[in-house]
């Protein structure tokens, strides 16, 4: 599991280059101004899963989010407010269901 670093951007224009998601997963900071943009090349569809910390008043852990990337297509995931930091990491937990190949994401900061 390794922690994405957001790329700024910028008015004047920022390059940006692809992550290679981990099979075992990623982590991300919090931020209401960080979005994910998931392209998937591959022929199936590919979900990520957000990681939804805590429990309901009811004592049941709370759904997780899962957003499915069709097939050749892509995705903007965001933003990603404080709620879902874990609390043992302050950071946003992301696994990939269905393996990461063909999945490239990037993730950027407004």
């Amino acid at each position: 599991m390794a922690l994405l670093t957001p790329t700024l951007a910028k008015l004047i224009g920022q390059a940006i280059t692809p992550i290679t998601p981990n099979v075992g997963g990623d982590t991300i900071p919090a931020g209401d101004r960080l979005i994910l943009l998931a392209l998937n090349s591959s022929g199936g569809a590919l979900p990520i899963v957000i990681a939804v910390p805590g429990n309901t008043p009811y004592g049941q852990a709370q759904p997780d989010v899962t957003v499915s990337v069709p097939a050749t297509s892509q995705r903007v995931i965001g933003p990603f407010p404080p709620g879902l930091r874990d609390d043992a990491d302050n950071l946003i937990h992301l696994t990939y269901t269905s393996g990461v190949t063909g999945l490239s994401l990037y993730l950027i900061q407004v």
